[in-house]
């Protein structure tokens, strides 16, 4: 079987300024993880088993800021890439105050995604 030199893969993308512990950075990715895929099973559903064939690449990153997290969602919107915000609800952390903590993108090709370069959020 040939592999695809450009794979699909799921990105989760979490707040570094937040400061939050490593478990809840891992329950963060996944919600973004997982709200992604939901939505490309919408908007792209073709790509679901294209991203299975890979055994469901996923990379984590980190954005410094809400803003630069917000501008990614929003070229990811705009370009028809699935994606969803992720907002904790703050019952253990945040002061009790809904906060927005991750993005999930995909599953998307990493051409696709070349913009998060833009927001230093992917090397």
């Amino acid at each position: 079987m040939d592999r695809d030199p450009d794979p699909y893969r799921l990105y989760a993308i979490v707040r570094a300024d937040l400061e939050m512990s490593p478990g809840k950075i891992a329950a963060q990715a996944g919600h973004a993880y997982l709200d992604a895929y939901l939505c490309a099973q919408e908007w792209r559903p073709e790509t679901i088993p294209l991203y299975k064939t890979n055994h469901g690449i996923k990379i984590c990153m980190e954005s410094k800021s809400l803003s630069k997290l917000e501008r990614a969602y929003e070229i990811a919107y705009e370009m028809g890439i699935p994606c969803a915000i992720i907002t904790d609800l703050g019952y253990t952390v945040f002061e009790g105050q809904p906060t927005i903590t991750a993005l999930g993108i995909g599953p998307a090709k990493r051409e696709e995604v070349e913009f998060l370069k833009r927001f230093r959020i992917m090397k």
